[in-house]
C-alpha cells in the first residue's frame, strides 16, 4: 500500500494494485507488518489507493467484494502454481508431512511443531517425519523448539530454511500431508496451498486458513488450533483421494490464471 500511494500521490503514475491479504490482514494482531501498530490508517490509505488505481487485483474472494465497491474495474483472482514445476512425483511417502511458508508470527510454525509431538506421541510406530521449508525471524525459535523435544521425535523433523521452487516441489512432490497452520484473517489466496495440492499433498489446515474454499472432506480437513485436533487429521489423511486433491487446483495452472490476472492489470 504504502508502495502505491507513493507512485499515485507522488510520481503520479497509473497504477495497477494488487491485493494479498484479507481484509484488516495487514494491521490484524498476528501480521508482522509494521501497519499492525496503526490497522485504521492502513485501511483508509489502502481505501484510497485502489480508489484511484486504473485496475485492482484481489488475491482473496471476500475483500474483492468490498473492494470493487471502491473501485469498478476489480478483479477477484485466485493465485496459481506453474504445472511444469509443481506436480506428483513418482514415489511417495504416506509418513512425510510437510509445512512450508515464512517463518513468521502469521504462519505459527511452533504450532506444528507442536501438532507433530502430538502426532508422534499418539502413534510413534509408523516412520512420520515433518520437513518444514521457510525462512524469517522465527527460524531460531524453531530451531530451539524443535531441539526441546525427545530426541525421539525432533529426529524426526527437518528445517530446510528457505529453498527455491524446484527444491520445494521435489519435497512436495514426494510427500504425503500438507499441514498450513496460519492464523485467521491473514492469508489471502493462499499459493503455497495451491502448490501443494497440485503436487498430491493431502492438505490439513487451521480455520481461516483456505480463503478459496479449496480443502473439503473428501480431499483433507479444517481443523481448530487444537493440534491434538489437527493430529487427529493428520492420521487420517491417508484415507483422502490424492487423485481428487490434484483435479480440485487444476483449474488454477499458471497458463490459465496469469493471462487473466496480466489482462485485468493491462486494461
Amino acid at each position: 500500500m504504502d508502495l502505491g500511494l507513493y507512485i499515485e500521490a507522488v510520481l503520479r503514475q497509473p497504477l495497477s494494485y494488487f491485493i494479498h491479504s484479507q481484509s484488516g490482514g495487514i494491521g490484524s494482531a498476528h501480521s508482522d507488518s509494521i501497519w499492525r501498530h496503526a490497522s485504521s490508517l492502513h485501511e483508509t490509505l489502502e481505501r484510497r489507493v485502489a480508489a484511484r488505481a486504473e485496475s485492482v487485483i484481489v488475491f482473496n474472494p471476500e475483500y474483492a467484494a468490498t473492494v470493487s465497491g471502491w473501485n469498478h474495474n476489480t478483479l477477484g483472482s485466485p493465485t496459481w502454481y506453474d504445472p511444469d514445476v509443481f506436480r506428483p512425483g513418482p514415489e511417495r511417502d504416506t509418513h512425510h508431512i510437510v509445512w512450508a511458508g515464512r517463518l513468521e508470527p502469521p504462519k505459527d510454525p511452533i504450532l506444528a511443531l507442536q501438532t507433530f509431538e502430538q502426532l508422534v506421541m499418539r502413534d510413534p510406530a509408523p516412520p512420520w517425519t515433518l520437513t518444514m521449508v521457510g525462512a524469517g525471524t522465527l527460524e531460531g525459535k524453531v530451531r530451539d523448539a524443535r531441539a526441546a523435544l525427545p530426541d525421539s521425535i525432533s529426529s524426526r523433523i527437518t528445517v530446510t530454511g528457505g529453498l527455491p521452487p524446484n527444491e520445494l516441489a521435489g519435497i512436495m512432490g514426494s510427500g504425503g500431508t500438507f499441514l498450513m497452520t496460519s492464523h485467521p484473517g491473514y492469508e489471502g489466496f493462499s499459493m503455497t496451498l495451491v502448490e501443494s495440492m497440485a503436487s498430491g499433498l493431502v492438505p490439513i489446515v487451521t480455520e481461516g486458513s483456505d480463503t478459496g474454499g479449496l480443502v473439503s472432506a473428501d480431499v483433507g480437513s479444517i481443523c481448530s488450533r487444537d493440534p491434538s485436533a489437527l493430529a487427529d487429521a493428520l492420521l487420517g489423511a491417508s484415507r483422502k483421494d490424492r487423485q481428487l486433491v490434484c483435479e480440485r487446483v487444476n483449474k488454477l495452472r499458471a497458463d490459465i490464471i496469469v493471462s487473466q490476472v496480466l489482462a485485468a492489470a493491462g486494461s
